[in-house]
């Protein structure tokens, strides 16, 4: 009960949700899709660590084609951040 708690206390309380994953699996979508349903329209940003794969055009390849032919969890807006981009100054802040 304390987690049901929890997470229904930070849903409503949060401006933003963060959500971190390496591949988005089946059940990675039930769940964002459950959260969007609780958030209405706060943003969902979704994190991906994919720090073993080495080519950045597959890392690109491969969260473009999840996303979007994703079964449960459909985007309303995509934009792909990519660390090594982001210059020193941004970096810093």
């Amino acid at each position: 009960m304390t987690e049901y708690f929890l997470k229904k206390f930070v849903l409503t309380q949060a401006n933003n949700i963060l959500v971190i994953v390496g591949q988005l699996t089946y059940p990675d979508q039930v769940f964002l899709n459950r959260i969007k349903k609780e958030c209405g329209d706060k943003k969902i940003f979704i994190i991906y660590n994919l720090k073993n794969w080495e080519e950045r055009e597959l890392v690109e390849d491969y969260i473009k084609d999840t996303l979007k032919r994703s079964l449960t969890f459909k985007l309303k807006e995509y934009n792909m951040i990519i660390y090594e981009d982001i210059s020193e100054e941004e970096k810093k802040k």
